[in-house]
């Protein structure tokens, strides 16, 4: 019985997180999470549009797919084993990567 329990219970935590039920996922239906708010004040100081972050989104998103372990830290930049290797994409528009706030490479 105790075994069957767990069963269930394990089930159903599973099929909350698929259906949605768990908890919110996504940026739109909760507060603003730490990253987020960094994201979005990145992307204003950037000059950055939809589109654009959009854009880097979908590249960060493949990179971290592609490399297991990492985490995104800012609106084009990720980083693994602790901020000890971090990873920059080029803005929209510029051939070199910065972060946002440092000055374009000259």
């Amino acid at each position: 019985m105790r075994t069957r329990s767990k069963f269930v219970i394990a089930v159903s935590a599973g099929a909350m997180a698929v259906m949605g039920l768990a908890g919110p996922t996504s940026a739109s239906s909760a507060a603003p999470t730490a990253l987020q708010s960094t994201i979005a004040s990145q992307a204003r100081q950037a000059g950055l549009s939809k589109s654009d972050v959009a854009a880097l989104q979908k590249q960060i998103d493949k990179q971290l797919a592609a490399t297991p372990g990492g985490k995104q830290t800012g609106v084009n930049q990720m980083s693994w084993r602790g901020g000890k290797a971090i990873m920059t994409i080029p803005l929209p528009g510029e051939k070199r990567a910065r972060a946002v706030g440092e000055p374009p490479p000259g």
